[in-house]
């Protein structure tokens, strides 16, 4: 019978990544309702140097493959080499995070296991089913994030497969002791001749998930489109070292590219700090913003619904606060 909880292990340049501490958080969550184990599903031209990064982690197994770095460009041999593994491993979970790696190599383990996967979860949830097992509540946005839906995987199908979106969880954290975790060494060898060959890895033109890490945020709403408002936000977010998100209507506009939009349909953020301007509240952004520490809210609608979940609410027009703002932040630097 299938059991374990299975992580996959995302990585990128010798280092895990943010979301990969975040899955670790969401399968201690099941395994205290299931008592399962949690397993890391990893594979990669240097494996060990990874492993050195899950130190502390409550990991009971990593398993894991060591393949040439050519390969681990090519989505759909990693696809095979991960169906392979996990046909071995035999999960009853397996936590993917909702980045473009997640989406473009899992679908195709989920085909080539005929297994069931959800995509964009926002939330997991465990079910006890009338034979014993566990069933995975996986919850998500659908209809345009009009409505939650959630989803089951049928008895007997496994694993069930989930990509948890960034920011739902929060990163597990390390508390400096070091734990022996058993490795177990898997083959990852496939017949095929490699015809691939990799000659550079570039970095990014700006660091990747740079919103989802920020400690403070501002977001601008379809009112902050009206005249230079938004080049102001803009300008005030530069001031306080600040990451720039947008609502959908700002996204559509073109304002700011899909990775910043916040919301059901966009990304999920806990900054420390949130100023928003010109954001209505509708519950596809609130739902984005939920796990933010102090939220302030500018909107001249009184009854905006955005006050509703704002610690801070200012009923006024945005543009004379951002001015006053700039004002302040520039006597305070001369």
């Amino acid at each position: 019978m299938a059991s374990g909880i299975c992580v996959f292990a995302e990585h990128w340049n010798q280092e895990l990544s943010p979301a990969f501490f975040e899955l670790i958080t969401a399968a201690w969550e099941l395994k205290e309702k299931t008592q399962e184990p949690i397993q890391v599903l990893l594979a990669a031209a240097q494996p060990e140097t990874l492993m050195t990064q899950m130190k502390g982690l409550p990991i009971d197994a990593i398993y894991a493959v060591k393949l040439p770095r050519e390969i681990c460009f090519q989505e759909e041999r990693l696809a095979r080499v991960y169906s392979e593994m996990l046909k071995e491993i035999s999960p009853s979970v397996l936590l993917v995070p909702a980045s473009d790696q997640g989406r473009s190599i899992f679908p195709r383990v989920a085909y080539r296991l005929g297994a069931g996967m959800t995509a964009d979860c926002t939330e997991l949830e465990i079910r006890k089913r009338e034979d014993g097992s566990y069933g995975l509540r996986q919850i998500k946005p659908s209809f345009e994030a009009n409505v939650k839906v959630c989803i089951e995987c049928k008895t007997g199908i496994y694993p069930q497969i989930a990509t948890l979106r960034e920011g739902v969880c929060e990163a597990w954290q390390l508390d400096g002791k070091e734990r022996d975790i058993p490795v177990i060494w898997m083959d990852g060898s496939l017949e095929e001749e490699v015809l691939v060959e990799l000659l550079e890895v570039l970095p990014p033109a700006a660091e990747a998930g740079s919103l989802q890490a920020a400690d403070v945020v501002v977001v601008g709403g379809r009112g902050a489109l009206e005249k230079d408002n938004f080049q102001l936000l803009r300008k005030l977010a530069g001031q306080l070292g600040a990451a720039v998100g947008g609502t959908r209507p700002v996204m559509d506009m073109g304002e700011v590219p899909f990775e910043n939009q916040i919301g059901q349909t966009g990304c999920t953020i806990r900054p420390k700090i949130c100023l928003s301007f010109g954001v209505s509240g509708a519950v596809q952004h609130t739902e984005g913003i939920k796990n933010t520490a102090l939220y302030i809210a500018v909107n001249t609608a009184e009854d905006a619904p955005i006050f509703q979940v704002a610690d801070y609410a200012v009923n006024a027009d945005m543009r004379p606060i951002l001015e006053e703002l700039l004002t302040l932040l520039k006597e305070r630097q001369d």
